[in-house]
């Protein structure tokens, strides 16, 4: 939805650092990507994240909880160094709804339900990687 309404006011996006990165490994190291962006990476952000870090501040106050770790989760994949923060601002909000989406699988349904849904998200992000690099439509 994010995408969509960058696209009608007429923001254009690019990858950030962050999945710029992300897109080299896949292509250059697809099996080790695979492992680690797809379930080595989800299962220990939702350690850190949800089971550790939003369980700790919801306990004290759960509106805070959310901020926190949503906040915290979307700055691990910002770059504050590079030479496009600009573009780094523009892509903060979908790591941040992200962040959100995943506090509030967690709260809801559980460790194993936001993780596979982690999972899922991530999977698909890789495999779309691939496709577009196997010649697969660019748009």
């Amino acid at each position: 939805l994010l995408g969509i309404f960058y696209d009608v006011i007429g923001i254009q996006t690019t990858d950030n650092v962050n999945q710029e990165t992300i897109n080299t490994l896949v292509l250059e190291l697809p099996i080790l990507s695979f492992i680690t962006f797809t379930i080595l990476g989800p299962i220990v952000e939702e350690f850190t994240y949800r089971v550790g870090l939003f369980t700790y501040v919801a306990k004290r106050q759960r509106w805070l909880a959310y901020l926190v770790t949503l906040t915290l989760f979307g700055f691990i994949h910002f770059n504050f160094l590079s030479v496009d923060l600009l573009n780094e601002l523009i892509n903060l909000p979908f790591y941040l709804m992200a962040g959100f989406l995943f506090c509030y699988i967690y709260e809801k349904e559980g460790f194993w339900v936001v993780t596979l849904a982690h999972i899922t998200n991530n999977l698909i992000s890789i495999l779309s990687i691939l496709w577009l690099a196997s010649g697969g439509p660019t748009s």
